[in-house]
């Protein structure tokens, strides 16, 4: 059993893969997952080299991978002292040409995945903030959930509802010791920017840089909750993000 351990979701590439790699460096014993076998297998191996990884296929957006995924972090590491929702996925196209089944996929990889994990990891969460009164719950939303634009509705629309469901969590963890963050980047350079031809991936945000937020937090004190972080290029405008 570990004295410090975090599960992360989304793990195999990008933001999920840098937090995951930081938190290994401050000593934590890391669970990661992803959908794909293959990408998260590969991602363990290099992430080995750093701590204590373990590794999961899983898709968060399901109930029974959730519980095989909490389960399986449980039995590897006993505890759970920081989780990060980070799993989530995007699909472009305007409301007027989407069909509705876009808002489902989306809220389902977004925000029904956020609810399943946070869930069934509350109890070990809870567990960890009665000891030391510093559990951290951590979710990847966008700027684009604060400022929606209008390429992308429905992805604006699944990462503004992960503010909502985080404030809600925060309301019925506080008395436990466990504190929740929103974490609010404009892009990232990951794969999942890649297509935007129109973005200079030389001046994108960085995944280290995100997951440096999550080192911070990781070092507040048990008094400082910090509800939201917001990171922007230093050309972008709130409003237009």
């Amino acid at each position: 059993m570990s004295d410090l351990a975090a599960l992360v979701t989304g793990a195999s590439t990008g933001i999920g893969r840098a937090i995951a790699h930081t938190l290994l460096e401050d000593g934590y014993a890391v669970t990661i997952c992803s959908r794909t076998p293959e990408r998260i297998e590969a991602a363990g191996t290099e992430l080995a080299a750093v701590g204590e990884v373990n590794v999961i296929a899983a898709d968060v957006s399901r109930a029974e991978d959730v519980q095989r995924l909490v389960a399986g972090h449980e039995e590897r590491f006993g505890r759970l002292d920081v989780l990060v929702n980070n799993a989530g996925t995007v699909v472009a196209g305007a409301l007027s040409a989407a069909p509705v089944e876009e808002l489902d996929a989306s809220m389902a990889a977004n925000v029904r995945s956020n609810w399943l994990v946070t869930a069934a990891a509350i109890p070990m969460l809870k567990a960890a903030g009665e000891e030391h009164g510093q559990a951290l719950l951590v979710t990847t939303s966008s700027i684009l959930g604060r400022y929606g634009q209008w390429f992308v509705p429905a992805y604006s629309a699944s990462k503004a509802a992960l503010f909502a469901l985080s404030q809600a969590v925060q309301q019925e963890l506080a008395d436990s010791g466990v504190r929740v963050t929103t974490l609010a980047p404009a892009y990232v350079a990951t794969p999942m920017t890649e297509p935007l031809q129109h973005l200079d991936r030389d001046k994108l945000i960085r995944p280290e840089d995100v997951a440096e937020a999550v080192r911070f937090l990781t070092r507040l004190s048990r008094n400082c909750v910090v509800p939201e972080i917001q990171m922007l290029r230093p050309e972008d405008h709130l409003l237009s993000a």
